[in-house]
């Protein structure tokens, strides 16, 4: 499967120059992948589908090689 968007992107600093239109295909993409990897391994995912938009929002702002976020998560998904 291709992923044109998710291709492009290096690092999170590639998310400030993209459109809102390609910050939305991002997000498509993500969950794609996501929902790929759980076909083949059980986990609990709904929460990585409810914060892509978010987590793509904060890096297309922030600069998080010298901006901090504090991030507590109550579940997370394990291999």
């Amino acid at each position: 499967m291709k992923f044109p968007i998710l291709e492009r992107i290096e690092s999170a600093i590639d998310l400030h120059s993209m459109s809102l239109p390609e910050l939305q295909q991002a997000a498509d993409e993500i969950r794609q992948v996501l929902c790929g990897l759980l076909s083949i391994r059980s986990a609990h995912f709904a929460c990585n589908l409810g914060v892509v938009e978010l987590c793509l929002a904060l890096h297309s702002v922030f600069d998080f090689r010298k901006d901090r976020l504090i991030w507590d998560t109550g579940h997370q998904i394990y291999p």
